[in-house]
């Protein structure tokens, strides 16, 4: 059964994509500077701090194999507020890690929450725009995203 959206809750979901479409940048260029301060308050080398960049994007990369048959199973607005909510659970659980291996795994989750996020986001932009509005509604977006707003 197809739903069909008036142009208003088009606009106001097309809004909140662009305002959360930065959020996969933001998690790691808000995240990079603080990496020698992470090292010298977790007393640890540099290398296992990195590793936690690397967790991020192996999570985000390796979740889209999967962040398709999920959110085709259980709906994508479901999957987008339940990821959102634990990203910004996991954001505060990250501020209180008190070792490196707490905060690999907690931005591997982050990472997988974001992949989350984006996966549907995108989803929801096919279903809800065709055409040449589909392919402006995305060169939007990627705008939104390389300017961070």
């Amino acid at each position: 059964m197809d739903v069909v959206y008036s142009k208003e809750q088009k606009k106001v979901f097309l809004w909140i994509a662009y305002i959360i479409t930065p959020i996969s940048g933001l998690s790691l260029e808000l995240y990079i500077p603080a990496l020698p301060i992470i090292t010298k308050q977790l007393h640890t080398t540099s290398h296992l701090v990195q590793l936690t960049l690397v967790s991020f994007a192996l999570a985000y990369g390796l979740g889209q194999l999967f962040a398709g048959f999920v959110t085709d199973r259980y709906g994508r607005k479901k999957v987008l507020l339940t990821a959102a909510i634990a990203h910004v659970f996991i954001c505060g659980l990250i501020v209180f890690s008190q070792s490196i291996s707490q905060l690999i795994i907690l931005r591997f989750l982050q990472g997988a929450c974001v992949c989350f996020i984006v996966v549907p986001k995108r989803a929801m932009i096919a279903d809800l725009f065709s055409g040449k509005s589909f392919t402006q509604k995305m060169s939007n977006l990627a705008l939104a995203w390389s300017v961070g707003i």
